[in-house]
């Protein structure tokens, strides 16, 4: 179930969108990629973002993954700050 009051969960294209299931809701991994598909500014700014270290990613070589609910939670996190990188 998408959650109204979430501001990621209105941008996920579905195919990436958490599935529920009987434990609740799987935690996808969302690639660099899907990132630049769900936040609101483009390749330059998301690199910038990752390289200092920003968002909530883990770096797997030249590889960045997250998921839905480590973006909330940083979401929830920072709201109303101003981030500087």
């Amino acid at each position: 179930m998408m959650n109204a009051l979430n501001p990621i969960h209105n941008h996920i294209p579905m195919e990436n969108a958490p599935k529920e299931g009987g434990s609740g809701l799987e935690y996808q991994v969302l690639t660099k990629d899907d990132l630049l598909k769900i936040l609101p500014f483009g390749k330059t700014k998301l690199d910038q973002l990752l390289q200092a270290g920003i968002l909530p990613v883990i770096k797997i070589g030249r590889d960045y993954i997250t998921n839905h609910h480590e973006l909330d939670e940083w979401f929830k996190a920072n709201r109303g700050k101003e981030l500087f990188y």
